[in-house]
């Protein structure tokens, strides 16, 4: 980076992939900021820089990036190395310029925050723990898989236990319908709640059992408010 790249965008002020931070940062905060930029598209952390743009500069330049080194390696998980070189502007202050890639591998990347590990995302200019729903979306980004959803190759539904297949081994065909159901409480965590949970509610409630309805493309599950009337 040129000096005048630099003043560039120190001119313009933090955003959602620049951040400033002086030289004598806590660490916690500076493992939140790598996390934060790893986990959205990448950016850049000048360290020497106050929030306002105005430059302090750096106190000990070696002492500087050993402190990145060792916090980018032991406060963020996974551990990675981040690209550091020191701009000097005129007056003789020397800024440094820690580069966070694009396209790191390990998303969602976690800081260390006093004794455990938080996500943290990037909005507009600042960085905030990230939301369940924002973290889903990284391990998706990461394309991480959970071992149960695993492809097991080469092996059928005739390959399986019938027993086990209709027992034991029940899983839900929708992860995404499952997941919403966990989250209300309607299920456990395999999706085996609408046998054990759901049609003995509704039992308790009026004494219906859902409706299996199958059309042309899809099927419907009808929950009824109350028992329907008696026909003649």
């Amino acid at each position: 980076m040129t000096r005048a790249e630099l003043t560039e965008i120190i001119r313009n002020g933090e955003n959602s992939s620049v951040e400033f931070k002086r030289d004598d940062v806590h660490a916690d905060s500076l493992a939140r900021e790598m996390s934060a930029l790893l986990n959205f598209e990448g950016g850049v952390i000048l360290l020497g820089v106050e929030d306002d743009g105005g430059v302090s500069g750096l106190r000990n330049r070696a002492d500087a990036e050993r402190r990145i080194m060792e916090i980018a390696r032991g406060r963020v998980q996974p551990g990675f190395i981040p690209s550091w070189s020191v701009v000097v502007l005129d007056g003789g202050a020397g800024v440094g310029v820690v580069r966070i890639g694009a396209d790191e591998p390990g998303k969602p990347y976690k800081a260390k925050r006093g004794s455990h590990w938080a996500t943290f995302v990037r909005v507009g200019g600042t960085s905030r723990e990230a939301t369940r729903d924002e973290e889903g979306r990284l391990h998706q980004a990461g394309r991480l898989m959970r071992y149960e959803m695993k492809p097991v190759l080469d092996v059928g539904l005739e390959g399986l236990d019938r027993h086990r297949r209709e027992g034991v081994l029940r899983v839900s065909r929708n992860e995404l319908v499952k997941d919403v159901l966990r989250d209300c409480g309607y299920v456990e965590h395999l999706g085996m709640g609408v046998r054990k949970r759901i049609i003995a509610a509704m039992r308790e409630q009026n004494g219906t059992e859902p409706d299996l309805i199958e059309e042309e493309r899809r099927f419907v599950v009808r929950l009824w408010k109350e028992q329907a009337p008696a026909q003649e």
